[in-house]
């Protein structure tokens, strides 16, 4: 994947309100990386959109990674290579 060459990043892939905490000092911090890999930053883009609730869309507004214009492609492509329930296709 051409994405690969601008390295791979920390991806939490699940990202709610209850795996983060706010410090005193106002940063947040992570505390669950059961859902957690290093991946190509357009995993990210995938991670934030199929998302799709408040609390992360405002963490996409403070994490900077490299665009992608393969999101589209992965998005549509997520629902059928990866299983839920049975899929004989991925």
């Amino acid at each position: 994947m051409a994405d690969a060459s601008d390295g791979l990043y920390l991806c939490p892939c699940d990202i709610h309100f209850g795996n983060f905490k706010k410090l005193p000092d106002g940063k947040m911090v992570a505390l669950d990386f059961h859902a957690t890999c290093f991946f190509p930053p357009s995993f990210f883009a995938v991670a934030i959109a199929k998302a799709g609730h408040y609390f992360t869309e405002k963490v996409a507004k403070h994490v900077k990674y490299p665009k992608s214009g393969d999101v589209e492609a992965m998005l549509a492509a997520s629902y059928y290579l990866v299983p839920y329930g049975r899929n004989d296709i991925g």
